[in-house]
């Protein structure tokens, strides 16, 4: 057990200034492909039930779309109505209405019927998108672990391949939940 401490003690003390530069680079991400998602969660219900078990908040990297995900999911998790009143309700009683862009935003996700068409190939993107966040995430704490490493690198090659096993386990262990626990019944 103390060997798995170095490792994350080596992942939690990584030099922050040498992640700074991921801040420059467009991660990646596609807006429009959240708002089609965002915009057949909000008007076809067989779109937001596979959603709401496909995707997670971290799949939307605009934080307004996490904000207006996170709201039709607990609409659907209660077996509330889900419209752009009710989410737009359900984010001002949690104070984030303004945080996902006012009630215009959530308005703006029926505006465009044809937003919504290929939802699904959007929900893959988004988490295709992701994975590939997390994978350049990992890929900048390996490498600020080589640069910082201590004279074990056994611990170092150790705490990069947790580091992997992370970003490509996260999917698996999520696919293996319970139905019921996916959807916080």
């Amino acid at each position: 057990m103390p060997e798995n401490n170095v490792k994350q003690d080596l992942v939690r003390d990584i030099n922050p200034t040498r992640l700074t530069a991921l801040e420059k680079v467009a991660m990646p991400q596609d807006p429009e492909a959240e708002m089609s998602v965002l915009s057949a969660m909000m008007y076809d219900e067989d779109a937001r039930s596979e959603c709401i078990v496909r995707l997670t908040e971290e799949d939307f990297y605009t934080p307004s779309n996490r904000y207006i995900f996170k709201a039709i999911k607990t609409l659907f998790e209660r077996n509330s109505a889900v419209d752009p009143l009710s989410v737009s309700d359900t984010l001002k009683s949690n104070r984030e209405l303004e945080k996902a862009g006012g009630p215009n935003r959530i308005a703006e996700l029926g505006g465009d019927p044809l937003a919504r068409v290929g939802w699904q190939y959007h929900a893959d993107m988004l988490h295709r998108d992701k994975t590939l966040r997390k994978m350049i995430s990992a890929a900048a704490q390996i490498s600020a672990l080589a640069y910082d490493a201590p004279e074990d690198t056994k611990e170092v090659v150790d705490a990069a391949q947790k580091l992997i096993f992370d970003v490509t386990n996260a999917d698996v262990s999520r696919s293996e939940q319970p139905i019921s626990d996916i959807m916080g019944n």
